[in-house]
């Protein structure tokens, strides 16, 4: 398998295509309505909403602003796409509602990268437990 370096492969000549203009279009709807709906359930879960069910605006602002600086800097560093998620509900549902969970979550797996190679050498019988055979009659 070729390696394809992504990371920082940056080429304007493209720009002035319209298929080019027709696929930012495109991620820009899908990741604008996918963190709008995320955060209408999630704030509505955390109660952060007010008495009309809004959001508070400066809230939502700050929210869509770090949701696509996280899909600028995630494509340009040659990811998939950074966006939020609708599994933050499950850590509001746990108490985690100011960011503090979400810091510690990136240490612990940021402390975890330089085991990836280690773990990767392991085979996949050795990783994970083997289910129970079942008889069925």
């Amino acid at each position: 398998i070729p390696k394809i370096d992504t990371a920082g492969a940056f080429a304007f000549d493209f720009i002035q295509k319209k298929e080019f203009w027709v696929a930012v279009i495109t991620f820009y709807f899908n990741d604008m309505i996918g963190c709008a709906g995320t955060l209408i359930a999630v704030t509505r879960k955390a109660g952060i909403v007010d008495a009309q069910g809004r959001i508070p605006k400066g809230r939502t602002n700050m929210a869509f602003l770090v949701d696509s600086v996280g899909t600028i800097i995630g494509s340009c560093l040659g990811t998939s796409t950074v966006t939020t998620y609708v599994e933050s509900a499950s850590g509001i549902v746990d108490g985690g509602r100011t960011g503090v969970v979400a810091l510690v979550v990136g240490i612990w797996f940021a402390l975890a990268v330089p085991f990836a190679p280690v773990i990767s050498q392991i085979p996949d019988l050795g990783k994970f437990s083997p289910r129970p055979f079942r008889l069925r009659f």
